[in-house]
């Protein structure tokens, strides 16, 4: 992106913009890991509940295409 859109966008720098477009590339992925995890420590105490919040996680489609 052009340094005058940068600016726009109220970035001050690369490194600015870069360290925010990272973040905002990785959160999905961090936040279906933290669902993941929360599937397997319910599992044990109640496996039904388990399995269907992780077919509603899988059944998700609101991912961006990349």
């Amino acid at each position: 992106m052009p340094q005058s859109q940068k600016k726009v966008m109220g970035f001050e720098s690369n490194k600015e913009y870069n360290e925010i477009m990272f973040l905002r590339e990785i959160t999905h992925t961090v936040n279906a890991l933290n669902d993941m995890g929360d599937i397997v420590r319910l599992y044990s105490k109640n496996p039904e509940t388990a399995a269907v919040r992780l077919a509603n996680l899988l059944s998700e489609k609101d991912f961006e295409p990349v």
